[in-house]
């Protein structure tokens, strides 16, 4: 498990952001979410990342595109 603060990126209507969001909630994972459809901001933060699709996470300062539950549990959250 990691320790690291955990953003996701989401919009409602995105069907890997809620199967990402019910994984994290499993994994009793904290985590921060910012919905780029209600948040300017939001979204300008995923766009400076070089995106602008959703679900992108950051654990850390590392970016996971995609709800790609293998790479979440080999990197963090086994």
């Amino acid at each position: 498990m990691t320790n690291l603060p955990v953003i996701i990126y989401t919009q409602p209507t995105c069907q890997a952001c809620q199967r990402l969001k019910s994984y994290l909630k499993q994994k009793a994972v904290e985590y921060e979410e910012r919905d780029v459809t209600e948040n300017d901001q939001a979204f300008s933060e995923l766009q400076q990342l070089g995106f602008t699709t959703t679900p992108v996470i950051l654990v850390g300062d590392e970016v996971v595109v995609g709800f790609d539950q293998a790479k979440l549990e080999r990197l963090h959250f086994p």
